[in-house]
């Protein structure tokens, strides 16, 4: 294998490794929260009005089935790569019962267009400064010689600036 094959697959595992990472951190601190994405609905939903018990029951059982929070710490996991990796992210929970998914469709098109307009803001800002980045090209005042050799090369440098009044004072 080449060089750069083995240089694009080492970047491609850290690429996953990283993924996998921030995934995982991701279903850690959401879950390590003392907040209850259930109680917290059924709180909401609870404000207007009594409820039967058995109804605000039922209710919270199809949430934790929704959100995926039934069954052990390692089932919920399972699960939360098993809907992850079918795309099925679940309802939202301040949008609720808008489909993650859904809001991630909205929102992606801004998304798109912000990283656009920042990718051509800073390649045109980086050329300007590139083009102007060579008028002190050669100047003894920024390019101190590290020997005290004499210069191969007379240095002829003469500023933009000291230029362009020349210039100026010739009309």
């Amino acid at each position: 294998m080449n060089a750069y094959a083995t240089y694009v697959l080492k970047r491609l595992a850290q690429f996953a490794l990283v993924v996998f990472i921030g995934i995982n951190l991701a279903y850690v601190i959401t879950h390590s929260t003392p907040i209850d994405p259930v109680e917290q609905t059924i709180a909401a939903a609870t404000a207007f009005g009594s409820t039967s018990p058995e109804a605000i029951e039922m209710l919270r059982k199809s949430l934790r089935e929704l959100y995926g929070l039934q069954g052990s710490a390692f089932e919920q996991y399972v699960a939360f790569w098993s809907r992850l990796a079918t795309g099925d992210f679940g309802p939202s929970l301040s949008a609720f019962p808008t489909p993650v998914s859904t809001l991630i469709w909205q929102a992606l098109p801004w998304t798109v267009w912000l990283l656009v307009c920042s990718t051509v803001i800073a390649w045109g800002v980086g050329n300007f400064l590139g083009g102007l980045a060579p008028r002190r090209y050669a100047c003894v005042a920024c390019h101190v010689p590290q020997t005290a050799a004499p210069p191969l090369v007379e240095n002829l440098f003469t500023d933009m600036e000291a230029l362009s009044e020349g210039e100026r004072r010739s009309r």
